[in-house]
């Protein structure tokens, strides 16, 4: 990609509001709300933005049966890992999104973002609105509660640890992309500025690699299948009182590719 296609919205291009016209037939001529002022980071703006706008649903392939509420699903399983590290009081420390980072002005001018750590009730710790009732229970039953301990023979607790991590990821990243094009919509002389065009182009990447991702978990699950995925594991030789989840892209595979 070059560094004027990275930095500004082509006329031919796919609207980013998600009209699916091109741009210049779509927000490029419109009558818009007025523009919001700020001067904060582009990762900042959509933080907060998303920490108003996050919608529920359910991200599981088979959404025609889905029964009961959109529910608080756990990243982590609150009856244990989380248990394990809330004890008694039944309360943890993770890092809180729900509060605007602190921006710290760095000796060569740029900006670091810090997320402050914040102290949780473990029922609420690393809870995504992001599955029903009936399809957080169903899709996760073999490593929650009742379940036993991780057994790394085992194809399908591998398999569903490898979804669960991807998952609650996916839906942050389907989340950005759906609040940058509503706002977008709302306010394209703020969202077509370079940086946060630079942003929609991460999120571009982001979506691509995911769905693609997501194509390969939600075919494995609607036929019942725990294969495709492969586990490398590490075993700590003491317990630590610290934990956690991600997705992230290498940039080889196992197999040095």
């Amino acid at each position: 990609m070059n560094i004027l296609k990275r930095i500004k919205i082509s006329k031919k291009e796919s609207c980013p509001c998600g009209s699916g016209e091109v741009f210049t037939n779509c927000c490029r001529n419109k009558e818009f709300n007025p523009p919001i002022e700020t001067k904060k980071p582009p990762e900042v703006l959509i933080g907060e933005m998303m920490r108003k706008s996050m919608k529920k649903l359910c991200m599981h392939p088979d959404q025609q049966n889905c029964k009961g509420i959109i529910k608080g699903a756990h990243a982590l399983q609150n009856n244990k890992i989380i248990s394990l590290l809330a004890g008694d009081e039944r309360h943890v420390y993770l890092m809180d999104t729900k509060r605007s980072p602190l921006i710290v002005q760095l000796d060569n001018g740029e900006q670091e973002l810090i997320i402050e750590m914040s102290k949780t009730s473990a029922n609420a710790a690393t809870t995504e609105t992001c599955f029903c009732d009936l399809h957080d229970n169903i899709a996760f039953a073999a490593i929650e509660k009742g379940a036993p301990d991780f057994d790394e023979t085992s194809e399908i607790m591998k398999f569903i640890y490898a979804y669960k991590a991807f998952i609650f990821e996916y839906y942050k990243v389907w989340m950005s992309m759906d609040i940058f094009r509503t706002q977008f919509g709302k306010y394209p002389t703020v969202f077509s500025r370079s940086d946060m065009v630079s942003r929609y182009r991460n999120l571009q990447l982001n979506m691509k690699e995911f769905d693609s991702i997501k194509e390969h978990f939600d075919k494995k699950i609607l036929a019942g299948e725990h294969t495709g995925v492969t586990s490398c594991i590490i075993k700590i030789p003491e317990q630590i009182n610290f934990s956690n989840y991600a997705y992230i892209a290498p940039d080889y595979d196992l197999n040095g590719k």
